[in-house]
């Protein structure tokens, strides 16, 4: 499943979950900006539980940058939410996505 959306200030997200096996799935988080070395705070949430917290900065060429976690599949639907906000200009990115499994 893959969802796509548009940031606060013109910067685009996608928020990909793949199931990894039986008992994973494998979350990648990107945000693209097209403007290289801003640092972005990021947080990944599943079904309300904080799985991730840092930092990451965005590459040259494409002046993106991509999150990528294996969380554990929980019984029914999973929920994942990402939120990531520019250090520099204060840009949110807020990306939500369910797996049913």
């Amino acid at each position: 499943m893959i969802r796509t959306g548009a940031c606060d200030a013109g910067s685009t997200w996608k928020l990909k979950l793949s199931p990894n096996d039986p008992a994973m799935i494998e979350v990648e988080f990107q945000v693209d900006e097209n403007i290289a070395g801003h640092t972005w705070r990021v947080r990944l949430v599943q079904d309300g539980g904080l799985v991730f917290k840092g930092a990451r900065v965005t590459k040259a060429p494409s002046g993106s940058f991509t999150l990528r976690r294996l969380l554990p599949d929980t019984l029914g639907r999973d929920i994942i939410r990402a939120r990531a906000v520019n250090a520099l200009t204060g840009e949110v990115c807020i990306a939500r996505a369910v797996l049913n499994g």
